[in-house]
C-alpha cells in the first residue's frame, strides 16, 4: 500500500524548502512531489523555484551562486536531462550539502514528471494504482541524472578528465576502479530497460545517451 505524508516547509540539513512537499512510500522505495503551486528549494545562494499545477511542473527555474542558470517547463524525462546539464558549479565535489540539493532537486522533478505523464498528474489516480513499479523507475532514473550531474562537473573533480571517466560518472561508477564488459552491460541495461522507447515515453535521448556510454565503456 502507497503512504502519503504532506510536508509543510521541511528541512533537510541545510536545506530549506518553501512549500509543501508529498512524501509518497512504498516498503522501503520512497518518491517526493510537490503538494503546493509554488515550493521553492533553497541552499545558501542556490535556489530552485518550482510552479505547479495538478501536480504538473509548469515551470521551474534554477538560480546557482545567485546568478540565474536556467528557467523552462519541464513535461518529459528528457527535459530533466536538459536541466541536470545546467547544474554545473565549483563546489560540488566539495559541498556535501550541494549535493543533497541536487539529489533532492532530481527526485522531485524526476517523480513528478512520471506522475504527470503516467497518472495525468492527479493525486487520486495515484492512490487507488496497483501498479507501484514506477516507484523503482523514479529511484533509477534519478540516479542516472544525478551521475550526469556529477559528469558535468568533472572539470572540478578528484577524477582526471577522460571521456571514460565522464562515462562512468554517469552510470554511478568510480572512474578510479576497473569494471568489465560484463559489469557495464549489467548496470546500463537497467537504466537502458527503464528508458526503452516501447515502455517509456519522452526519455529518447536520455536513452541514447546510456547506450552511447556502453558502447563506448564496452
Amino acid at each position: 500500500m502507497l503512504k502519503l505524508r504532506k510536508l509543510k516547509n521541511p528541512k533537510f540539513q541545510e536545506i530549506q524548502l518553501t512549500g509543501t512537499l508529498i512524501q509518497l512510500k512504498h516498503n522501503t522505495n520512497k518518491a517526493f512531489l510537490i503538494g503546493s503551486e509554488q515550493l521553492i528549494l533553497q541552499y545558501r545562494d542556490n535556489q530552485a523555484v518550482f510552479q505547479i499545477s495538478q501536480l504538473s511542473i509548469q515551470n521551474v527555474s534554477l538560480t546557482l551562486d545567485d546568478q540565474s542558470v536556467i528557467d523552462l517547463s519541464l513535461e518529459t524525462i528528457d527535459d530533466v536531462q536538459q536541466f541536470a546539464h545546467s547544474i554545473k558549479t565549483k563546489i560540488y565535489w566539495t559541498d556535501e550539502s550541494f549535493q543533497l540539493f541536487a539529489l533532492l532537486l532530481i527526485r522531485i522533478l524526476v517523480a513528478t514528471v512520471i506522475v504527470s505523464q503516467k497518472f495525468e498528474g492527479q493525486l487520486e489516480n495515484l492512490q487507488k494504482a496497483k501498479d507501484l513499479d514506477w516507484l523503482e523507475t523514479q529511484y533509477e532514473l534519478s540516479k542516472l541524472l544525478l551521475g550526469l550531474i556529477e559528469k558535468e562537473n568533472i572539470y572540478s573533480s578528484p577524477y582526471v578528465v577522460t571521456k571514460r571517466a565522464e562515462y562512468l560518472l554517469l552510470l554511478g561508477l568510480n572512474p578510479k576502479e576497473q569494471y568489465t564488459s560484463e559489469e557495464i552491460r549489467k548496470i546500463s541495461k537497467v537504466y537502458l530497460k527503464k528508458l526503452h522507447p516501447d515502455v517509456f515515453e519522452g526519455g529518447d535521448a536520455t536513452f541514447k545517451l546510456v547506450n552511447e556510454a556502453q558502447r563506448y565503456l564496452k
